[in-house]
């Protein structure tokens, strides 16, 4: 079973009832998959561009009781992140309440945005706003 996909990874799922064949099944599908010749090529799909880990500005408790504003992504640089933006998959968190905002992170939000990857933490769905420390 695939449990998870992305641009450029799948993640199966092979348990204890899984037998020899099913596995075979799966592993020679994959190999069909990479030996076909892709005829087309989906310009939206991409991988993930490079972004360093955030620093931690302030602690998370702290983020927690200083007042917050929302602001537009764009204007969200320098900025210290009062929500936890995630995308799934992969599901690990991309920025946590505390870090700064750097260009890059913005950059990666966008990128995944246009793909439609499902956005997990954020109190705006669409990211056109993110919560800021005030």
């Amino acid at each position: 079973q695939c449990e998870l996909s992305d641009a450029a990874n799948l993640l199966f799922l092979i348990t204890f009832a899984d037998d020899k064949s099913a596995i075979a099944k799966l592993i020679d599908a994959l190999k069909a998959i990479s030996n076909a010749k892709c005829t087309m090529r989906n310009e939206t799909t991409s991988l993930i561009p490079y972004c360093p880990i955030s620093l931690a500005t302030i602690s998370p408790r702290e983020t927690f009781y200083s007042p917050v504003t929302a602001v537009e992504l764009n204007k969200s640089i320098g900025k210290i992140c009062a929500e936890e933006i995630t995308f799934y998959p992969p599901g690990i968190p991309l920025i946590m309440p505390g870090e700064k905002i750097s260009a890059q992170i913005v950059e990666l939000i966008q990128h995944e945005k246009s793909l439609g990857t499902k956005i997990i933490g954020a109190s705006d769905k669409t990211l056109s706003t993110i919560k800021v420390v005030s």
